[in-house]
């Protein structure tokens, strides 16, 4: 990672731009930036499947939080508390050299607005110097459409989703052909031309880019009763943005801040937990631990 820091001394000392654009005007406005670091450092989950914890706390998700707050106190980032729109629009305008930003992130600029894309090169996460790294989880729960049970057009929403998600339908067309990602649902072999797939040879460089998480409620088939992991959760939402938000902008300790917020999340986790035990729950801890998981391998549970 030390690479990246001088390649960002480097575009500042001989150009007018900045090397990175982070958009801060929110607490989760970092949430891109920490899931392809911390993902390349561990994990982008603040959930340790390992030891069934919750463990933002853990030393290896600090040197990520250390690692962007060096780049902010090298002056590295373009300063200001900005949205998605300002930090998209600077690196579109040429105005900033580099962005953590979603697969579909050229459309954006393309469509809304109206900027060229035909320069926009993408690269592999950073990953630390000389050590183990870690990959961007994939979990089986992210991917999901809902219709309300009280709908009056259950027909139409059926319909919407089928089109939606057929394999070789205009959207999946569309999708492929306007972004940086790819659909689980479509055939691949009919897009080889599309953008994607002309930059997929730096996906298949990178060793555990992302990989599958492992499913708890597949260990445990009664998890789906539990409401320990939503309690810690719904705790205080989005309290991991907000402690890191704190300790780059208010001057507050980082590491303090995030021993209270896990030593707060982990005891409603566990206290939910034994109040559903006294309850006749058969639900553990030990239902969300996988001490042999490795954080760079899928392994099939």
């Amino acid at each position: 990672m030390e690479a990246i820091v001088e390649m960002c001394e480097k575009i500042k000392q001989n150009t007018e731009i900045y090397p990175l654009v982070i958009p801060m005007k929110t607490a989760i406005g970092i949430r891109n930036t920490w899931i392809s670091l911390a993902g390349a450092i561990k994990t982008d989950q603040f959930f340790d499947y390992q030891k069934g914890r919750f463990a933002i706390d853990n030393p290896d998700l600090i040197q990520a939080f250390n690692f962007i707050k060096k780049l902010y106190d090298l002056n590295l980032v373009m300063p200001g508390f900005y949205d998605n729109a300002k930090a998209r629009r600077e690196f579109g305008t040429g105005n900033a050299a580099f962005i953590f930003d979603s697969s579909y992130f050229p459309n954006v600029l393309k469509s809304k607005m109206n900027l060229n894309t035909d320069s926009i090169q993408i690269s592999r996460p950073p990953y630390p110097d000389h050590k183990p790294h870690g990959a961007i989880s994939n979990r089986n729960t992210e991917n999901k459409i809902w219709i309300s049970s009280q709908t009056k057009h259950l027909k139409e929403a059926r319909l919407f989703i089928e089109w939606m998600t057929r394999p070789g339908g205009y959207y999946a067309l569309e999708y492929m052909k306007r972004s940086l990602g790819i659909l689980a649902f479509c055939d691949h072999e009919k897009y080889r031309d599309q953008l994607p797939f002309q930059l997929i040879q730096l996906i298949e460089a990178s060793e555990g880019l992302k990989l599958n998480d492992p499913e708890p409620l597949e260990k445990c088939s009664d998890l789906s009763k539990s409401k320990a992991f939503q309690a810690a959760e719904e705790f205080h939402p989005g309290w991991e943005w907000d402690v890191i938000y704190k300790g780059l902008f208010g001057n507050e300790n980082f590491v303090s801040l995030v021993n209270e917020l896990t030593k707060k999340k982990n005891n409603v986790f566990k206290k939910t937990l034994l109040l559903e035990k006294e309850e006749g729950s058969d639900i553990s801890k030990e239902c969300y631990q996988f001490p042999d998981w490795k954080l760079k391998k899928t392994k099939s549970y």
